[in-house]
């Protein structure tokens, strides 16, 4: 698997595998460092994407605001109760806050104490994580598998659209098992 970085740690009779990986995926061998696998796990790292929701007040909108009215794309499709909402994009994205309620299309309730920072007319909403919305056809899952006949676990994730055939995303995993 390219660009990959692994380290072992020993825990008692038990080896932990942890690393990071880079943009495209891929396995691990641990053929003659684990006997068995009892499990394995990792994440995407510090990835927000662009919904295409943008914030629809011509003077914008105050820190500390908790409703705010959004167009360009039905929030509903990418937004639920409970998700932050950032704004800057992928390079350094800014929490902006977390959603009470989607009210509508062109509504979004936010939880108090509302906007952590002020926001623009037209400013892009963000939202952290691999490119998913509430109602998709987009693969934006991270998936850990176990191949114990190979002796490999196997880290996918989809791309970031429909039309995408790759998926730049980096992250990080770790696999638990019985010393060799």
């Amino acid at each position: 698997m390219a660009e990959i970085d692994t380290r072992t740690h020993v825990i008692g009779d038990m080896l932990m595998i942890t690393g990071t990986f880079g943009k495209t995926g891929g396995s691990v061998p641990y053929d003659g460092l684990l006997g068995t696998v009892f499990a394995a796990g990792g994440h995407l790292e510090n990835i927000a994407f662009n919904t295409g929701v943008r914030i629809n007040n011509v003077g914008g909108y105050a820190a500390g605001t908790t409703t705010i009215t959004v167009d360009t794309v039905d929030a509903r499709l990418y937004f639920n109760k409970g998700e932050d909402i950032y704004t800057t994009g992928t390079a350094n994205p800014i929490r902006l806050g977390t959603i009470a309620t989607v009210n509508s299309a062109t509504e979004i309730a936010l939880a108090a104490p509302g906007l952590t920072k002020a926001v623009d007319d037209s400013e892009k909403l963000y939202k952290f994580g691999p490119r998913q919305g509430s109602v998709t056809l987009e693969n934006g899952d991270f998936h850990v598998g176990i191949d114990t006949l190979s002796k490999r676990v196997q880290f996918t994730h989809g791309n970031s659209s429909a039309t995408s055939s790759s998926a730049d995303y980096v992250g990080r995993f770790w696999i638990l098992g019985s010393r060799a």
